[in-house]
């Protein structure tokens, strides 16, 4: 059976515009601009990233696609150390304060329920869909209202990006 649908998107700009929660998401392509002959010296620093939760990895990435080869500093241990450390606190209440839910690889939100929660509408988010789609996610997350990964996804994800 085909279906089709008639659209007047200025009537259905109309219908919605006073409405409050309603409004048109235009996407605008996201780039990182290369900064050129980056080259590190007494007055030029490598930039440093504190943390390789999910802001530190985005900001690593950002910064390696602009050229300037970052370092990321991280606390706590990669990903598979840290889900033996996390499970065994869980089984056994016995915690490592350098790796644990909250310390670690990936960040907290590795062994959280898989929810990404933005809070932003900034266009600027379509940059971490693409990039955790390209990593193994689910390309729904693309349109879904309330994205959702997965535990077992993240900590997957964060074992196929080591570096």
């Amino acid at each position: 059976m085909d279906i089709s649908f008639k659209f007047d998107e200025e009537k259905e700009k109309k219908r919605f515009e006073n409405v409050k929660n309603v409004r048109k998401i235009e996407k605008k392509p996201y780039f990182t601009e290369k900064i050129e002959n980056f080259t590190e010296n007494e007055s030029v620093k490598r930039p440093v990233v504190v943390g390789s939760g999910p802001a530190g990895i985005f900001a690593g990435l950002v910064l390696a696609e602009a050229g300037l080869k970052p370092i990321i500093i991280e606390q706590g241990k990669s990903v598979d150390e840290r889900e033996k450390d996390v499970y065994n606190f869980f089984k056994t209440g016995k915690l490592d304060k350098y790796s644990n839910v909250q310390f670690g690889e990936g960040g907290a939100g590795t062994f959280s329920d898989g929810k990404l929660n933005t809070n932003t509408n900034n266009f600027r988010i379509q940059k971490v869909y693409d990039e955790l789609i390209l990593a193994g996610a689910d390309p729904k997350i693309n349109y879904m209202s309330k994205p959702h990964i997965g535990t077992d996804k993240l900590i997957e994800i964060m074992r196929k990006n080591q570096t």
